[in-house]
């Protein structure tokens, strides 16, 4: 009788799951992601930003401190330097992407703070990440893209729940457990409309602002509009982080944005 009755249990807790997994949703992360940046484009932009030219400023720096110094012994550092930006706007933007669903919004300076905070094991994380990624790229590529939806959410999963880097790895592959084709799925198509929404905004602005404005300003311009893919890829992971969690174990935006309190 007890046998029948855990056997009982178990389906009914897979069937639970099943059930649970298809309300993780393809379209309902892409709209999440949508509305989430366009509620606040300046800080999410702005954290971007500062990503894609951690490098040259480094370079820049260097260049003023030792003048004429040659380029290749450095760029270790400036890739260095920039990977460890990476790391740290990668938890300011979950913060600020928790906020956002909460209505209350995120400061630049918030979320830049709230980042740092966890920077250590972040830094952790990413280092971890990236020898996976590495290694599995090696072995044919497809074990790497395998890692790279497994440990999608650990950035998130470090900064909300403050796990050692090993954790985070292993809570993400956890959460992650199940939906994986999906989380393919998705970044290929949020890479399709990046591509198609950067390809009309540089049009648009080729025919409206490029033919009066001087070299400088389209240089300037050429590098705000090749933000528009990495501001989307940026804050997936946090998005896909709440929703793995919400269908998974039924927790609300409240309970994470409430862990930086």
């Amino acid at each position: 009788m007890e046998n029948t009755q855990d056997e009982t249990g178990a389906v009914e807790a897979a069937q639970s799951e099943t059930a649970g997994l298809s309300l993780f949703a393809v379209g309902s992360i892409l709209r999440i992601t949508f509305r989430t940046l366009f509620k606040n484009p300046i800080v999410f932009l702005s954290l971007t930003l500062l990503v894609t030219t951690s490098a040259i400023i480094v370079e820049h720096g260097l260049n003023a401190m030792i003048p004429g110094i040659e380029e290749s012994p450095f760029d270790f550092l400036q890739h260095f330097i920039g990977f460890l930006f990476g790391q740290w706007i990668g938890g300011a933007i979950a913060y600020g992407v928790y906020q956002t669903l909460k209505e209350q919004g995120a400061s630049l300076r918030a979320s830049l703070f709230h980042g740092m905070r966890c920077f250590i094991p972040l830094v952790c994380v990413g280092f971890l990440y990236s020898l996976g990624i590495f290694f599995g790229m090696m072995l044919f590529i497809v074990p790497g893209i395998i890692l790279m939806c497994t440990w999608v959410v650990a950035v998130p999963v470090c900064v909300v729940e403050k796990l050692s880097a090993r954790e985070s790895l292993s809570r993400s592959k956890e959460l992650t457990k199940g939906c994986r084709m999906k989380i393919s799925g998705l970044y290929s198509v949020m890479f399709i409309i990046s591509v198609v929404i950067t390809i009309i905004v540089a049009t648009i602005a080729a025919m409206l602002l490029v033919p009066y404005v001087g070299a400088g300003m389209r240089i300037i311009l050429a590098n705000l509009i090749g933000l528009i893919p990495l501001v989307f890829l940026n804050i997936m992971p946090a998005i896909i982080y709440y929703e793995l969690r919400r269908v998974k174990e039924g927790v609300t935006v409240d309970s994470l944005a409430n862990v930086f309190d």
